[in-house]
């Protein structure tokens, strides 16, 4: 859960409000947007870029004192567990991500792990909300996958 969310899923975290400080960001060079700024164009996504921390940020761009200003912060990286304690502190939304067992025939001692599954539970005025509480029905590879894509589906759907 110490994993960064994806660029995607920072785009929609900013359109849904998300004001949290972060370690992680995206960002741009001075060189690649200074025109599309002037001009109040979008971002070229294609030339966005992550960095982990700032230290990660001067090793990518080599950045020193004359060119302090040679990028631009496009959005910030959350990692998956900032997500979910914002999107339950401000919205009353739960997500948990399960590991999914199989039985194998014949051996009821022995579990095969089929992937993982996410489950949403919102929660509105201090009372279950069934109507928008959500289950994935299909498997993820990865805990990370599971949690993202319930991520998505909540700010998506729910938001």
């Amino acid at each position: 859960m110490n994993t960064e969310v994806n660029y995607e899923i920072s785009k929609l975290l900013k359109d849904k409000g998300f004001k949290g400080s972060t370690h992680a960001n995206w960002w741009i060079l001075y060189k690649d947007h200074h025109e599309n700024y002037k001009k109040r164009l979008p971002v070229d996504e294609s030339k966005v870029f992550f960095a982990k921390n700032s230290y990660d940020l001067d090793l990518k761009i080599q950045i020193d004192e004359e060119r302090e200003h040679n990028v631009f912060h496009v959005l910030s990286a959350p990692t998956i567990a900032e997500v979910v304690m914002w999107l339950y502190e401000e919205h009353g939304i739960w997500i948990s991500v399960s590991p999914v067992f199989e039985f194998n025939d014949g051996r009821k001692d022995y579990l095969t792990l089929q992937g993982y599954q996410y489950y949403i539970t919102v929660i509105t005025d201090n009372k279950y909300n069934q109507e928008k509480t959500h289950a994935d029905r299909g498997y993820k590879n990865t805990p990370t996958e599971a949690y993202e894509a319930a991520i998505e589906y909540t700010l998506k759907n729910l938001l």
